[in-house]
């Protein structure tokens, strides 16, 4: 048990090692970017733009949200999937010392973002605070 969880701790830390620090970070840049930029042509084009091609940036701000919704989440139940094997783990081996002390020792395993923010729970209600506050701030000030 122990050996499998440092094996998921190695891919996990090479995964955040990876990505965190140019790649996710620019993927969750673009994401927000594109979002406004959506949502204010959806709201100022409306009559300017034809019907077919003005339906672009309403499904792609869908398309984008959609992918948010699926992202955010899926990335948290990591860690969140990691919290909960502990205790399981514990009760079970509550007699044999050295899978405790392994266990106290392993980590949770997280998605980073950067190197100071890790994917929460409440990560997909920012992201979506920050779109649309930008999105009405845009409207407002063009």
């Amino acid at each position: 048990m122990s050996a499998s969880y440092r094996i998921l701790q190695l891919l996990n830390n090479q995964f955040n090692s990876c990505f965190k620090t140019i790649v996710l970070p620019s993927i969750f840049f673009m994401m927000i970017f594109i979002s406004i930029i959506c949502g204010y042509a959806t709201f100022r084009f409306l009559g300017v733009v034809k019907m077919p091609g003005y339906l672009t940036f309403p499904l792609l701000g869908l398309g984008l949200s959609l992918v948010a919704m699926d992202i955010f989440p899926m990335s948290y139940r990591i860690s969140d999937a990691s919290r909960a094997l502990f205790p399981k783990v514990k009760s079970s081996a509550k007699r044999n010392q050295v899978i405790l002390k392994t266990i106290k020792s392993c980590k949770t395993l997280r998605i980073r973002v950067a190197f100071f923010f890790t994917i929460k729970q409440q990560t997909i209600m920012i992201y979506f605070r920050i779109v649309i506050e930008n999105t009405i701030n845009l409207l407002l000030s063009f």
